[in-house]
């Protein structure tokens, strides 16, 4: 007599991610066993609520969205018993450096108190950040010394250059901060300050000080914040793509630093397509501050753009509003024609039946 059997196991499927933070793209292997049921049919997953995927039609997932990206999966066998969606909530890759906001100094007589934005809010910053100075343009940067957390996104070293007094008023104090993320992503960004008033020699001073306590602050009216600020600058939009937009075109995309500072820049650009996939790459400004890049449209959908700028020692960081626009995503004109002659042939399926049934009932009458 035959056999019969039933398979109501549902597939088991696991992953190899370890749960930590990435500096570079990288693959999660899925895996999935269905004991002794019919067998594995296939492997689904979606990665950031995309679209569905199929590991035999397009592989692993590929992780290279920045920042915590997200991975649902699920197996099915032959007996097409699907597994209950899993889901990792945190698949995480941080391929940016830290980002310097603004400088902050404050001259106390020989003492200066240094202070710095640096964020990053993706894998984070876990050794303390450290300071190098020099004063004036023929001297070389000194060992880096550690900074101290003030505050949220804050981060301050004191320096004391009384040893080098009297000889350094009129110069010019160039510092120049080294931060690392927890992944081993490398920031530096410099700040020059012009040191002013009257400086006297310490005996002792050993160059740089502990950090400063406010209550032990001296009572010395600090430089003027018009003379110790970085001045504004800003990215505007000036050409971005038009709604009519269509897969496989180029888009032309514009914009400005403001103001020009008088020489090429380079900014970073991140581009969001829209199946997630996130592009981060470099563009340069000429003189005037203008850039210009052009963009391989290759899907549908809302694509995203934002561009950024470090900063330097005159002007403070810079970050771009988020371009966003639609692309058109058209079918051939073959595969239109079809189309429509397959929706007309839907559409009618019941007429056309009718009149073919009332031929045949009338040959049947006459014969």
């Amino acid at each position: 007599a035959p056999r019969f059997a039933v398979d109501n196991q549902l597939p088991t499927t696991e992953h190899d991610y370890d749960g930590q933070w990435h500096k570079t793209n990288f693959i999660v292997n899925l895996e999935a066993n269905d004991g002794d049921g019919s067998g594995i049919a296939g492997i689904k997953y979606r990665l950031n609520n995309g679209r569905e995927r199929d590991v035999s039609a397009d592989g692993q997932p590929a992780i290279d969205g920045q920042g915590k990206n997200t991975l649902e999966y699920w197996g099915m066998d032959v007996a097409e018993n699907e597994e209950a969606h899993k889901l990792l909530p945190e698949v995480k890759l941080d391929r940016l450096s830290p980002f310097f906001g603004a400088w902050d100094v404050e001259q106390d007589g020989s003492v200066f108190h240094v202070e710095v934005s640096i964020t990053d809010t993706d894998s984070g910053i876990v050794d303390l950040p450290q300071l190098a100075y020099h004063i004036g343009p023929d001297t070389d940067y000194s060992d880096y010394g550690e900074m101290q957390k003030t505050g949220d996104n804050l981060w301050q070293r004191d320096i004391d250059i009384s040893q080098d007094a009297p000889d350094v008023v009129g110069k010019t104090l160039f510092c120049k901060v080294s931060v690392k993320d927890a992944v081993g992503n490398l920031a530096i960004n410099p700040w020059e300050y012009e040191i002013a008033g009257e400086i006297s020699a310490t005996p002792g001073a050993t160059g740089v000080s502990e950090p400063r306590k406010v209550e032990e602050k001296p009572d010395i009216s600090p430089v003027p914040v018009s003379e110790r600020k970085r001045k504004k600058s800003s990215i505007v939009w000036d050409v971005q793509p038009s709604g009519t937009a269509k897969v496989g075109e180029k888009a032309s995309i514009q914009g400005t630093l403001k103001p020009g500072i008088g020489r090429p820049v380079p900014l970073n650009l991140t581009v969001m397509a829209p199946d997630d996939t996130i592009y981060v790459s470099q563009v340069d400004t000429d003189v005037s501050g203008a850039f210009q890049f052009n963009l391989p449209l290759t899907a549908g959908g809302e694509w995203k753009v934002h561009v950024n700028w470090l900063g330097d020692s005159e002007y403070e960081a810079a970050k771009s509003q988020m371009l966003r626009f639609q692309v058109i995503s058209e079918k051939s004109d073959t595969t239109d024609k079809t189309g429509r002659a397959g929706r007309f042939l839907k559409k009618n399926t019941m007429i056309i039946g009718l009149v073919f049934l009332y031929v045949i009932i009338i040959r049947l009458y006459r014969s």
